[in-house]
């Protein structure tokens, strides 16, 4: 219950104290107010079960009065220390982020990626002479099995790099939004799975380039549209098919193009999904309204 104020003589030094009356022993706060400041607060707070023993705490704090919240309990408006609240603990909030917090750290995260792949691609070009894309995945070759990792990275022309770079940032947004560790475990599932069935099935050649995981992240938000069906994630889903349907192509087996690389990348991006599936958005159920009861024609 809060105190009941009372003044002192009018020298600016008000005195509150307070009696709890019921089965516990008597609870005295005794504290004063000088100039808007809260100077000393001392509870001794009696035991709730006659067998713990009475515990006493004293706290001396400098914190404006005016600064807290009125409607902020009582306790922590004057950050008395009871038992199981810390005296300088803030209130409990909510941490988790909100969409719009989430977009500026996602964005960085797909820049930095973006970066990255242009500076090998710069690097490949004009300093390597082009080497480096030879590291790419080769199909049931031990050599070119840790092109399962360079692979995504790796392109063969600058107007390779640009064809993925737009979907990469965009479908990649879309996915990072829902999380840091999200983002992270769709690109490892896509990366790990859909590299190691192109290199375990796809035909011969040097399979390189971002489209795989492009690919992946699209049958990321189409799956989690399907396994969850809550309205942000089917909302991220429609963007994606509105932009980027017309890539399904690449999964046509054609010459030139790593198909299979872009088929495997879409599967693993629809197993990761329901891998990280959040709860199901259920129908509510039909519940007969009050005035419904008395219908003999109901047959629920």
């Amino acid at each position: 219950m809060p105190p009941r104020l009372g003044s002192d003589g009018g020298k600016g030094t008000v005195r509150h104290k307070f009696v709890d009356i019921g089965p516990r022993e008597t609870t005295s706060d005794l504290f004063d107010v000088s100039g808007g400041h809260l100077a000393e607060c001392r509870s001794q707070i009696p035991p709730r079960r006659p067998a713990e023993p009475v515990r006493s705490t004293s706290l001396c704090v400098n914190t404006h009065v005016s600064s807290l919240s009125r409607n902020a309990p009582w306790a922590l408006r004057h950050k008395c220390d009871y038992p199981g609240l810390m005296a300088d603990s803030p209130a409990p909030i909510d941490a988790k982020p909100t969409l719009w917090q989430r977009i500026p750290l996602a964005a960085r995260l797909l820049i930095t990626a973006l970066a990255a792949m242009w500076v090998i691609e710069l690097i490949d070009t004009f300093v390597t002479n082009n080497s480096l894309q030879r590291n790419g995945i080769h199909p049931r070759q031990l050599d070119g099995l840790d092109g399962i990792v360079f692979a995504p990275v790796l392109h063969s022309t600058f107007g390779h790099l640009i064809s993925n770079s737009v979907p990469f940032a965009v479908l990649g947004l879309l996915v990072a939004i829902r999380g840091i560790k999200h983002w992270l475990m769709v690109n490892v599932f896509v990366i790990v799975i859909g590299g190691g069935l192109t290199w375990l099935l796809a035909g011969g050649g040097n399979h390189i380039g971002a489209s795989g995981v492009v690919f992946g992240y699209f049958g990321a938000l189409v799956g989690a549209a399907i396994f969850e069906r809550r309205p942000s994630v089917i909302a991220a889903a429609l963007v994606a098919i509105l932009m980027y349907s017309g890539i399904l192509v690449g999964i046509v087996p054609q010459n030139q193009i790593s198909w299979e690389g872009h088929l495997f990348g879409l599967l693993a991006g629809v197993l990761v999904s329901r891998r990280l599936a959040g709860p199901r958005k259920e129908p509510k159920p039909d519940i007969a309204e009050p005035w419904e009861a008395s219908e003999p024609w109901r047959t629920d």
